[in-house]
């Protein structure tokens, strides 16, 4: 939407002090980047760095298998028991990144890379091919046809199998 944000890591160096401070005061978010968004924008968030997904933003948030989230600060919302939900900040602490961070929109081929996932953008593909060692997850971000007669439409994932080739329409 118009004026979607993304806040992304810090705007500069910062203590494990100065962050309790900040949470403790509520002026955590006055020192994270403000990015704003648009469709197509792409950043990958280091494990560890802070963040938050501004409002009017739909995104498509690929991460490590841990299932792990720690949450410092909540903008005051309160759980479906009617009280703030729980804050993890000496775990958090502990893993977080501290120092200043400038995100970089990624708009190459290959969106991220790194020893847990690869991200790769695709346009106009008509075959998609695995090989014996990993699978492929797939998922349309526009547009709607077939992918091995099976029909798509924008927001569908499919996970392509190892050794697996897969045709697209």
């Amino acid at each position: 939407d118009e004026g979607a944000m993304l806040h992304i890591g810090f705007n500069k160096d910062l203590t494990k002090e100065e962050i309790e401070e900040r949470i403790k005061n509520n002026t955590i978010v006055e020192v994270m980047n403000h990015i704003p968004v648009k469709a197509g924008d792409c950043y990958f968030i280091p494990s560890g760095t802070v963040h938050a997904i501004g409002k009017g933003c739909f995104i498509y948030e690929i991460q490590e298998n841990s299932n792990l989230t720690y949450r410092v600060y909540d903008y005051g919302r309160l759980g479906t028991d009617g009280k703030p939900r729980e804050l993890h900040i000496e775990k958090a602490l502990k893993v977080m990144n501290l120092n200043k961070l400038e995100p970089e929109n990624i708009q190459s081929k290959t969106l991220a890379d790194c020893q847990y996932f690869k991200v790769e953008k695709l346009v106009n593909e008509t075959e998609i091919k695995t090989d014996s060692t990993s699978f492929k997850c797939l998922t349309f971000v526009d547009g709607n046809g077939l992918i091995d007669g099976q029909s798509f439409n924008k927001g569908d994932t499919f996970f392509i199998s190892a050794n697996t080739k897969v045709k697209i329409e």
